[in-house]
């Protein structure tokens, strides 16, 4: 028995609940549309960017030309992307691609994707596995418990993440664009947390040396996702060796906005000037015969002893050459590496560049990323240097090392090798401090501000030290102090004008509960030089203090008095400086209220920057500037695309011009032939049918006169009429001949050539010899052709009958392509002693011989008359076919 319908329906209500969901997308972020912050499917869940730090050159950019979300890592330029919501999902998907450049393989980076905020105990993160060399890892809970995905990410190329979470557990898919979705790369029963927030790239609390992007971010609230159809849809990058060519226009706006928006960010970065810089060049290396082949060994190396730990990064700043405009980098080497001896551990390669040549920097320093380890010994070893006149070195202006907050300061270097040129060239120069970098300041558009230094000449009487003692007006921890140079005044070119030679740094702490002072320590500093263009910094060993007393001496001279400048004192603590703003006083200026300059937060009217920030900074110019190249490239080349294609265009638009005008002519001159063969055949028809039937009632006529009369004249005036009506009807045929389209053919013309000959000559008399009709061509002849051949043939055989008195006439029509003879011979009395048919002699004029030549002439052939073999006359007329 058939279930009832209404069974059937309960239990299809009841298995409901267990059929899955269908996932609705609730964020999709595609970039490829020129908005970074947008949501393509609502209004909710818009991106805003993010600060790690407080630095306004950080920003995420967005790449408009491949439609991605550029991550530039570095300390200091951290940004990121975040969105609150989507409201603490306990069901979800993830879906988003990304791709790194220049991967350092140790240096762990911030998540890809964050659930929620840092310190959010139920927050996990997609992010670069800590000690993993270059892997992902699934990163959750509280404390965080790190799960390697078993992937091993390869710099520029595209990966996809999916991440697929329900109530009981999760699963995370790993899938590189060359390869296909299989069993997921992580799946876990632990308790997920929710998703209540949404984070793209870097973490407020880490860094990443390299740029990062991401593309195609989707989010569904039920992770019921196919992740083979997402990973189908791809990145959505566009490639400029597949964009049709008619969105080039929009791909070339694409890619000017994304310069502009490059250039807009450079403005707000450091910039390098080219100051006077009189000694102290930095590094050069002796000079080695080139080698064709890169050595198994470095042909040079350099080392860097005893260094303190925590050693996380290396700064390689490229000597200046100064024999050249624009001074560009010098003798930065081309293959190297840089390994690393740990202190009771083994010997690390912190950078390898031997594989390929390493980019040009030009001046900009290179930063390289290293684990954080305490090295007893970092070396560099270059294995392929520069060329010049048939020899080969390298050069670098100095080598910074990079410990926690601060720059460590060298006291050793040793070199394999080295051209010791004092003052300009020598391996000590190396950690000396002094660069061709200019000093540590933001640009700025307004003018510098007066007295934004302090310079003072000191009077003949004053002898000794200048004492300036700086209140931070609490205890502040003090990591460094940055002493500026001031600029020099109007007229003097002097670098490190006024700069102390020597200069003595005490501390003291304020004790919260009386108010007294209390020394700590004291740094000095014996014999600092003058240091140009440069900061001069020292380590303080994080000491607290409320005041500091700074003691200059040893102060230089010029034009008999000593003079004094600075042009900021700058005290820092993990890259944030602690002195701007504080009180300034010394004894040795009491009436000199521009004193304040020294902590105005100016050096020279610019902004002053903390060291590592600054360096930061110029290294991200350097990423930046070589984003902006390649998009200048990808410019040139769609450009070319672009003007390749109009100019095929135009030679396609003109040619279709020409085709075009040709067909309308050609079209014209058919309509106008058709029209002039309907009018032929319209007159054809009326000669046919009027002067025809008119012909035809004068010959009845005449018979039937004849018939009722029986007077001989009205016979004989009948006999001649019928006579005339019949070369009548035979001259009308004739006529209709020539006028209709369908004889308008060599086939035809030669038809009636024939048919001519038999009626003209006696058939006792006439020979014929023709081509046969099927060999001949059925080509289209002109009207005025046709005519003209036709009334010089039968003129022809006119002067034949009329005057040759002969008995026989052997007419040939000889067709061999592409010639048309009409040959005419007869065997009467001939020309006596020849005619040609342009010179006639006088009593042979009524041979026609001149109509026949002039005919012969407007058709372009060749005609001959003469005596034939044996007596009597030949006529002869060729012309070729195409002439016809």
């Amino acid at each position: 028995m058939k279930m009832a319908l209404w069974k059937k329906i309960l239990f299809v209500v009841a298995l409901l609940p267990a059929l899955p969901a269908h996932a609705k997308l609730i964020a999709h972020y595609d970039f490829s549309d020129g908005d970074l912050l947008d949501n393509e499917v609502g209004s909710e869940f818009r991106l805003e960017q993010g600060l790690g730090v407080a630095d306004t050159m950080a920003r995420v950019l967005l790449n408009r030309t491949e439609g991605t979300a550029v991550f530039f890592g570095g300390a200091e330029s951290i940004a990121f992307l975040r969105t609150k919501g989507p409201g603490r999902l306990d069901e979800f998907a993830v879906s988003f691609w990304f791709r790194t450049d220049g991967v350092n393989r140790q240096l762990p980076f911030a998540a890809l994707f964050s659930s929620g905020a840092v310190d959010d105990p139920e927050s996990w993160q997609i992010c670069n596995g800590e000690g993993l060399s270059g892997t992902l890892s699934f990163r959750m809970g509280e404390p965080r418990a790190m799960a390697g995905l078993g992937l091993a990410y390869k710099p520029k190329i595209w990966y996809h993440v999916a991440v697929l979470k329900t109530r009981t557990d999760t699963e995370v898919y790993i899938t590189p664009e060359t390869g296909r979705v299989e069993a997921p790369a992580f799946k876990t029963d632990r308790p997920l947390g929710s998703l209540n927030e949404i984070v793209l790239g870097a973490d407020q609390s880490k860094t990443f040396s390299f740029r990062m992007e991401m593309a195609n971010v989707k989010i569904y609230d039920s992770p019921e996702v196919s992740v083979s159809e997402l990973f189908a849809e791809g990145p959505q990058v566009y490639n400029l060796d597949t964009v049709r060519v008619w969105k080039i226009p929009d791909m070339l706006d694409r890619l000017g906005r994304d310069r502009d928006a490059v250039r807009d960010s450079l403005l707000k970065f450091p910039l390098i000037k080219d100051t006077v810089q009189l000694d102290a060049y930095g590094y050069h290396s002796a000079y080695l015969p080139v080698l064709d082949d890169l050595p198994g060994k470095p042909r040079w190396s350099v080392a860097f002893p005893e260094t303190c730990h925590g050693i996380s990064e290396i700064y390689l700043v490229p000597a200046m050459d100064r024999r050249a405009f624009p001074m560009s980098g010098y003798g930065f080497p081309r293959r190297f590496r840089i390994l690393g001896m740990v202190r009771g551990g083994p010997t690390l390669t912190l950078a390898d560049w031997r594989s390929r040549d390493f980019p040009d920097p030009g001046r900009l320093p290179v930063r390289i990323s290293i684990p954080g380890h305490q090295y007893k010994k970092i070396i560099l070893e270059v294995y392929r240097g520069c060329f010049e006149g048939g020899q080969e070195f390298f050069a670098l202006d100095e080598v910074l090392l990079r410990a926690s907050f601060y720059l460590t300061l060298r006291k050793e270097v040793e070199a394999s090798s080295s051209f010791e040129v004092p003052p300009f060239w020598s391996a000590k120069y190396l950690i000396d401090g002094k660069t061709s970098l200019g000093l540590p300041v933001l640009p700025t558009v307004e003018p510098a501000p007066k007295g934004s230094d302090f310079v003072a000449r000191l009077p003949e009487k004053h002898a000794g030290p200048v004492v300036v003692e700086l209140d931070l007006q609490k205890n502040k921890h003090v990591g460094e102090v940055v002493f500026y140079p001031a600029q020099p005044p109007e007229g003097i070119v002097v670098p490190g004008y006024g700069f102390p030679g020597s200069i003595k740094i005490d501390f003291f702490k304020e004790n919260p509960e009386t108010g007294d002072r209390t020394f700590r320590e004291s740094i000095f500093l014996p014999k600092v030089g003058n240091p140009g263009n440069n900061v001069v910094h020292t380590l303080s060993l994080g000491v607290d203090a409320r005041w500091v007393r700074f003691t200059f001496d040893d102060l230089p001279e010029y034009e008999g008095h000593a003079v004094f400048g600075l042009g900021e004192i700058e005290i820092t603590e993990a890259r944030k400086s602690m002195s701007v703003g504080a009180l300034v006083r010394s004894d040795a200026f009491p009436h000199r209220s521009d004193l304040q300059s020294l902590t105005d937060g100016l050096s020279g009217g610019q902004s002053v920057i903390s060291l590592l920030p600054w360096l930061d900074a110029l290294a991200h110019r350097r990423s930046l500037t070589l984003w902006l190249e390649q998009k200048e490239d990808m410019g040139r080349v769609l450009g070319a695309r672009w003007d390749r294609f109009i100019h095929h265009a135009e030679i396609v638009g003109i040619s279709v011009f020409v085709f075009v005008l040709a067909g309308t002519w050609i079209g014209a001159a058919i309509m106008r032939r058709r029209k002039s063969n309907r009018f032929r055949q319209q007159v054809t028809q009326d000669l046919h049918d009027d002067i025809g039937s008119k012909v035809g009632a004068i010959s009845l006529a005449s018979t039937y006169l004849q018939k009722i009369s029986a007077d001989p004249r009205v016979h004989e005036g009948g006999r001649d009429i019928q006579e005339i009506a019949k070369d009548m009807t035979k001259a009308l045929r004739d006529v209709l001949w020539f006028t209709t389209s369908k004889t308008d053919t060599l086939r035809e013309l030669v038809r009636k050539l024939r048919e001519t000959a038999g009626q003209t000559i006696p058939s006792d008399m006439l020979v014929l010899n023709t081509t046969p009709l099927r060999k001949i061509p059925a080509s289209s002849i002109r009207v005025e052709t046709k005519k003209d051949l036709m009334m010089l043939f039968q003129e022809a055989l006119h002067n034949v009958l009329k005057h040759a008195e002969a008995s026989q006439v052997e007419v040939t029509l000889r067709w061999d392509r592409p010639k048309l003879t009409l040959r005419i011979v007869d065997n009467g009395k001939g020309l006596g002693s020849g005619l040609s048919p342009d010179q006639p002699d006088d009593g042979r004029m009524h041979l026609g011989l001149e109509g026949m030549a002039r005919r012969a002439r407007r058709m372009h052939g060749m005609l001959r008359v003469e005596p034939a073999p044996g007596g009597g006359t030949l006529i002869e007329f060729s012309v070729k076919g195409g002439r016809l």
